[in-house]
């Protein structure tokens, strides 16, 4: 089976904390790959398919971009000790300042990537 992706991903654990349309439920988590259009996340809660996230995602230098994303995908990994979840998250809204900066930051990670290639 092949994906059709319109970006590239690129592997990377950035710290990401959001909240679901309940206030009251926090998370934490880190990212497993990144592109300008959502993210995969590694959990060690579940979320819905289709819930939409209220997102923080550290970037370089402390900086934090605010994203809302929804919920495309979940799938739950049983390891020794319980069960491990990853999410794909598709970011929905409008690009604000935080979202340009979060796509800069992956557009210069993926060219220092690409360099190390050569």
């Amino acid at each position: 089976m092949t994906e059709n992706r319109r970006y590239h991903r690129m592997e990377i654990q950035l710290p990401v904390s959001f909240e679901t349309e309940d206030p009251k439920h926090f998370y934490l988590s880190n990212t497993i790959n990144i592109s300008p259009t959502g993210m995969a996340l590694r959990l060690t809660e579940p979320v819905k398919k289709g819930q939409f996230l209220t997102m923080s995602i550290t970037i370089e230098d402390n900086k934090t971009a605010k994203v809302d994303a929804q919920v495309i995908w979940v799938r739950e990994r049983v390891i020794n000790d319980g069960s491990q979840y990853m999410a794909g998250v598709k970011i929905i809204d409008k690009m604000d300042r935080d979202e340009i900066e979060f796509v800069r930051f992956i557009a210069k990670k993926m060219m220092e990537h690409f360099k190390t290639l050569e």
